[in-house]
């Protein structure tokens, strides 16, 4: 799924090193192995230099078995940020349209351009549309943790790492080292990820699962308009995973005057499979000059006695609805990490 070598640098020598010592390995293998670009390997000029050298085209297909094998390049932009351009959007409908009678596709990419900017979804949205009603699997890397999707009825992976830099976290994050398994049959692929110690299911960490540990579930309301106003603040988790897990909500930035929330804090134990529900009572009725920054609610989740996750949310409000010019915090501050 891309970044195979270390990249970014303009040294061709340093370069033709690392990727002698990833063909190395490669070479090893009894099966074909075929390339797919990231951005440390096309990154800039050079390193897409040495590519074109090496390897030909950065996105192509093949057909194996009845089965369309599609590889895009989605740093294909002229300055080498993530994307791709308009040829390689009409070279993969047409390569789509040409091969209308294979009985599955396989679509292959580094970044997820579905969880892309407004470009790269609209992108793959052309792609997406070429399918038509054929079935078809997308893999992507680049976020170094894996999610599975369910989009448009097929299924979308995100990979993790095969030994890259990850935190390791464990399959309750999507964090691990592994190597994904698919085996093509007549109803369609069978996916597994192999660990160095057993096997996990192709569903061991799901986009629900991503929504869960970022934002927890919550119901955001319609914002207020005027100064002063109350409203209710309702969190609805689902807990997606196979075990027990605990969350404990705090409130915190209360200290201009004219913020309110109550309770100031909540706890809530979710079996698996079961929805809570923890309501809040804010209120704002100080000066419109001190409204900002909102309260912050920081959510703490746990399973098996261990921190999984701390994440944050701020009451969402639009501050110019409300007469303030300057523009409220993220609605989640922390960082949008996938």
């Amino acid at each position: 799924m891309g970044d195979l070598v270390r990249g970014f640098t303009e040294d061709k020598e340093k370069l033709a090193g690392q990727w002698d010592e990833f063909c190395g390995i490669t070479e090893k293998l009894d099966m074909p192995f075929f390339y797919v670009p990231g951005g440390h390997d096309t990154g800039r000029a050079e390193t897409l230099g040495v590519w074109r050298e090496r390897f030909g085209p950065t996105y192509y297909w093949f057909v194996y078995k009845d089965v369309l094998f599609i590889t895009l390049h989605t740093y294909d932009t002229p300055d080498f940020t993530d994307g791709v351009s308009r040829r390689q959007i009409d070279w993969a409908k047409k390569t789509i349209a040409d091969h209308a009678g294979v009985r599955w596709t396989f679509l292959f990419m580094h970044a997820p351009l579905w969880r892309g900017t407004p470009a790269d979804q609209a992108a793959m949205a052309e792609i997406e549309k070429a399918f038509g009603r054929r079935p078809y699997t997308v893999f992507a890397g680049h976020w170094h943790r894996y999610i599975s999707y369910v989009r448009n009825g097929r299924e979308y992976y995100i990979l993790s790492t095969t030994g890259g830099a990850n935190k390791l976290e464990g399959p309750d994050q999507g964090r691990f080292d592994h190597v994904t398994w698919v085996s093509m049959t007549d109803e369609g692929p069978k996916i597994v990820n192999i660990l160095l110690d057993g096997m996990l299911t192709r569903d061991v960490y799901t986009d629900v699962h991503g929504r869960f540990n970022r934002f927890f579930g919550m119901v955001t309301p319609e914002p207020p308009t005027k100064i002063p106003f109350e409203m209710k603040l309702s969190f609805r988790p689902t807990n997606p995973y196979k075990k027990k897990v605990s969350a404990k909500l705090a409130w915190s930035d209360l200290s201009a005057a004219g913020w309110r929330v109550t309770p100031a804090a909540a706890s809530v134990v979710l079996r698996p499979g079961e929805t809570g529900s923890i309501d809040f009572k804010v209120s704002y009725d100080g000066p419109a000059d001190k409204l900002l920054p909102p309260p912050v609610c920081e959510i703490e989740i746990s399973a098996d006695g261990k921190v999984m996750r701390v994440t944050k949310r701020r009451v969402p409000i639009d501050p110019e609805r409300l007469g303030v010019v300057e523009r409220a915090p993220s609605p989640n501050p922390e960082a949008p990490e996938p």
